[in-house]
């Protein structure tokens, strides 16, 4: 499996998340830039960076930052960690400091 099709994999998989929740979820396709996923609901809007577990987060939460939207979106980092031994998969959020 190809680095993009593992990408897609866990955007797919966050995707159907969000959705379970309620959200209208648009995915950035082939995307390099800092939003992968756009989700939204009657009350807010997310924009969502997915990451798997062992990649570093800090420059994807700086490039969420940075994005322009209306007051009151959320900036999110989703990183994927894999089931192991006992444990069970499950998604990290991180939020992204507000802008000023």
């Amino acid at each position: 499996m190809t680095p993009y099709q593992r990408g897609a994999r866990l955007e797919y998989l966050a995707r159907d998340v969000l959705r379970q929740r309620g959200y209208s979820v648009v995915r950035s396709a082939g995307s390099h830039g800092a939003i992968d996923l756009v989700a939204l609901n009657e009350r807010e809007l997310l924009l969502i960076q997915v990451k798997q577990s062992g990649q570093p987060v800090g420059a994807a939460l700086n490039k969420l930052s940075e994005v322009p939207g209306p007051r009151g979106t959320r900036r999110q980092v989703w990183v994927y960690h894999r089931a192991c031994g006992r444990t069970t998969a499950r998604w990290e959020i991180i939020q992204s400091k507000r802008r000023p």
